[in-house]
């Protein structure tokens, strides 16, 4: 899965990549699903089936969503897609541009792999996960709110005050795949 990050002037897509000798990337920024987790307790094996809201990949989710604006913690996206029996792939490679600021990827519900990082892209290989006909991709998405004074942070292994910021102070927060 291959996806282009674009800011401004710049614009995104998903990909999953079918390695092959004629291999054709196919595009998954449609279709995408959006869970938040405020209590970030959810697990991939029994997430709900509503609460769901159609999202786009490629914009952070607080430029999507009024209510979530100002909104930092654990959020869940979800997309399916289809591998027909006819294109059943060599090789699957899942790329994104970036996700803010952890993803933990998961493909039929099974750990595809992870990464920490909110600028840079990374690439998973998921030809083990994915199989011929339906098939399910699933990101949980952390990203850490600053840690008030003198309180423990809320994602220890991810303070917010050691992540790379912009030395701009009039960013707006920006989770998610973008």
């Amino acid at each position: 899965m291959l996806s282009r990050l674009r800011c401004g002037a710049f614009a995104a897509a998903v990909w999953l990549l079918a390695w092959s000798a004629a291999a054709e990337p196919t595009r998954l920024d449609e279709g995408w699903q959006l869970l938040i987790d405020p209590a970030a307790t959810l697990q991939v094996g029994s997430l709900p089936a509503d609460g769901w809201r159609p999202v786009k990949v490629g914009q952070p989710w607080n430029a999507q969503f009024d209510d979530l604006r100002d909104y930092m913690g654990v959020a869940w996206y979800r997309v399916p897609f289809t591998v027909p029996a006819s294109r059943t792939p060599q090789k699957v490679l899942l790329r994104f541009g970036a996700v803010d600021h952890r993803a933990e990827v998961f493909v039929n519900g099974e750990p595809a792999g992870s990464h920490e990082g909110a600028y840079t892209p990374f690439v998973l290989d998921v030809t083990a996960r994915v199989k011929s006909g339906a098939n399910e991709l699933v990101v949980r998405v952390t990203d850490p709110p600053p840690t008030p004074q003198g309180k423990t942070p809320r994602f220890p292994e991810l303070p917010y005050e050691e992540l790379p910021r912009g030395k701009q102070t009039w960013y707006i927060q920006n989770g998610g795949i973008w």
